[in-house]
């Protein structure tokens, strides 16, 4: 493959240069300052006196640059009063390079500079050394330079360079008048096209409430023009939000507290039927110290509530079906709440019987009806091919029904679906039957809920596996284990080892997790966390602590807030959970690592060199102990370095108190430094667990950063 050109270095820079040339906010600060095109004033022409003087130059020029010329303001060397002819082409000026770089450019030899050595003016002017330095305006835009020119080589020092920005200071104060006078008048031009190109909905409300100012994306939420709005009360404009939204902006108004990310759920004018959910925030605004108003700003993260939605309806179905055992109990659950987190209008589960060749269409007691019976798996349907090719059979509408499955259109048409999803289910490495998800509309091929259904059809494969076995409850507990604690993502910039370890008296595991959650392309979390026991009970709960932690951070819940969501989650259900959680985000981008924890010993630092040491993380009480969680600091990491997360089983001996057990710990990892992040797991574990009378289950996570 052959390798790709190396980029010109002073190609790069020219491009930069012409960029930053060209940046319209330094053009408007280089046009309303006024001073191109001007003639000729004592101030300035004494500072590029005094400069071609102090640095013993032939040349000496105040300009101003603008998007074609560079304007001498002030020259001296140069035999010309006309203002016309006082200029010379960007392309030639080296004063561009000062605006490029937005600092000082002193060249002793301008022809063996790269920046430089292209410049015409080395040829037409003579130019062989140049030393320049930024005019600002009062708001840091470079209008210009300071400069002097040679037509001689020379080594400039530092000491040039200053008397340059001490004369350049002096020419700022020559224009600051000018450029304040025009900062004002730009001031409420640029707030009028902030509020009008603003992605979020603004508008301004009165001391009685009525719109008095409103921005176009605002009157497009409400599919409204703006004209429609202004002197209108709420109760006009938004009649069904108008009794939560304005005790809100009353309180503000008397009290001058803002009230941040509320969530508004509005009707969408032209769709009754739809709901939207917008972020509001609201600020009061003073004139001379009194209220004038009430600002809005308003967001709609009806996407990011329906993600969050489905989250809280997978934590609910899975916790309720990790607690069933009777098979028609299975199919009343999933046929309702699995149909909600899909989004379905309906969903069949069928169960396979290999010896006959035969599935079984389970018809639930609640919730919508579909046709029981059986169907063959030999014949040509969309649970047979299911089950035949062990992959997804996607109908995105009856067209493609009635050209792969005739046979299946009239039962699809009598029902009124349109489009369906059929999954196969596996258990123990065998298809042991299919879940249908129906839909009464088209649904593209794209638009399928693809990730959702393979997560439920996963939780349903495992629950129907132990219901038709009838199991022990050691047989269910275990495989939702394996299925849980499944082996970590592959991660770009991040290596992982996990190991879990039940405690010698428990019936295959109990309380203690871990998980690493992919966030985005670059940050990661690790998560470890223990409710106390062993048994079926602390599985179950162990389940769904996990399940909404890890639905949370996958969704980018701030980690200030995630036990607090965690716990408003958990709560609905009849029995208390009480856990103790870290969770720690790798950043790779960033190369920081930032951790919270709910009680939970802090997981360990190695870098390449330096000792073991806790991760700094924001504490809390455990979950189940309401309490508020401070604002987590990311901390720098050493690429190379280790991260060691575990739950205490590791560590905890009765005859030690717990802050030794983690300093003995923490002695032992370096041990750890030469070794790959599964041969640490394993020597961790070889060292400290007891499988023969394991006290207490071991969840760990080895991440190598």
């Amino acid at each position: 493959m052959p390798s790709k050109p190396r980029r010109d270095p002073a190609g790069s820079f020219l491009e930069v240069v012409a960029r930053r040339v060209a940046d319209r906010q330094r053009l408007a600060a280089v046009s309303e300052i006024g001073l191109l095109d001007t003639g000729s004033e004592t101030g300035f022409d004494r500072i590029a006196s005094l400069a071609a003087e102090l640095l013993a130059t032939p040349f000496g020029f105040i300009t101003v640059v603008d998007e074609t010329r560079s304007f001498w303001k002030a020259h001296t060397g140069v035999d010309s009063t006309d203002p016309a002819k006082r200029q010379e082409p960007v392309g030639e000026s080296f004063c561009q390079y000062v605006i490029g770089l937005d600092d000082a450019l002193a060249v002793g030899d301008t022809r063996l500079d790269d920046r430089t050595k292209h410049n015409p003016s080395i040829v037409s002017r003579g130019v062989l050394a140049w030393a320049g330095v930024p005019l600002r305006a009062a708001n840091g835009e470079v209008l210009g330079t300071v400069c002097v020119a040679d037509t001689e080589t020379r080594s400039w020092t530092e000491r040039d360079t200053a008397l340059l920005y001490r004369l350049a200071d002096i020419a700022t104060g020559e224009i600051r008048a000018r450029q304040t006078a025009v900062i004002a008048g730009r001031s409420g031009a640029l707030l009028s096209a902030i509020v009008e190109t603003s992605p979020t909905g603004f508008c301004l409300f009165d001391n009685e409430l009525r719109f008095e100012m409103v921005n176009q994306k605002l009157a497009a939420m409400n599919e409204l023009s703006v004209a429609d709005h202004l002197g209108r009360t709420i109760h006009e404009v938004w009649p069904d939000a108008a009794r939560l939204i304005v005790p809100s902006l009353r309180s503000v108004l008397e009290t001058g507290e803002a009230i941040i990310d509320v969530e508004v759920v509005r009707e969408v004018p032209s769709r009754p039927s739809e709901q939207r959910t917008w972020l509001a925030n609201y600020f009061r605004v003073e004139s001379n110290d009194h209220p004038i108003g009430v600002g809005g700003l308003f967001s709609d993260v009806t996407d990011r509530v329906r993600s969050r939605q489905r989250a809280e309806k997978l934590a609910h179905l899975t916790y309720n079906l990790v607690s069933l055992d009777d098979l028609s109990d299975v199919v009343d659950s999933v046929s309702t709440d699995g149909a909600r987190y899909l989004g379905a209008d309906t969903i069949a589960i069928a169960v396979f019987d290999p010896t006959s060749d035969v599935l079984d269409i389970m018809t639930p007691h609640v919730g919508p009806q579909v046709p029981a019976g059986q169907i063959r798996v030999s014949d040509e349907n969309p649970y047979g091919q299911a089950i035949r090719t062990r992959e997804p059979v996607l109908i995105p509408n009856p067209g493609e029904r009635a050209e792969r499955f005739p046979a299946s259109v009239l039962a699809a048409e009598a029902d009124g679906y349109r489009s369906s999803a059929v999954m196969p289910l596996f258990a123990g490495g065998y298809t042991i039957g299919a879940l249908a998800a129906e839909w009464r509309n088209d649904t593209p091929l794209e638009d399928f809920p693809l990730t959702q259904l393979r997560v439920l059809s996963n939780v349903v494969a495992q629950t129907l596996e132990r219901c038709r076995n009838n199991a022990e409850r050691q047989q269910l507990v275990t495989s939702l284990q394996m299925t849980l604690l499944s082996p970590p993502p592959s991660i770009a910039g991040l290596q992982t080892a996990v190991r879990y370890l039940p405690a010698g008296n428990a019936i295959g595991f109990g309380g203690d997790w871990y998980d690493v959650v992919v966030i985005d392309q670059y940050r990661s979390a690790v998560i470890v966390g223990d409710i106390s026991g062993h048994d079926a009970t602390a599985a179950a709960r162990m389940s769904h602590a996990r399940t909404t932690i890890s639905n949370l951070v996958q969704l980018d819940t701030l980690l200030k807030e995630l036990f607090t969501r965690a716990e408003d989650l958990m709560a609905n259900h009849q029995s208390a959970t009480f856990a103790t959680v870290s969770v720690t985000v790798i950043d790779t981008a960033n190369r920081t690592m930032t951790s919270v924890s709910a009680g939970h010993p802090p997981p360990l630092y190695m870098s390449l060199q330096g000792p073991a040491r806790p991760v700094k993380h924001a504490l809390r009480s455990l979950i189940g102990v309401r309490t508020s969680t401070p604002v987590p600091i990311p901390e720098p990491y050493v690429p190379g370095a280790t991260l060691i997360a575990y739950t205490d089983g590791l560590i905890e001996t009765r005859n030690s108190s717990i802050d030794l057990d983690i300093e003995q710990l923490r002695r032992f990892v370096p041990q750890l430094a030469e070794l790959s992040v599964e041969a640490a797991a394993d020597k961790l574990l070889a060292q400290y667990a007891q499988p023969a009378d394991q006290p207490d289950d071991i969840a760990l996570v080895v991440a190598r950063m």
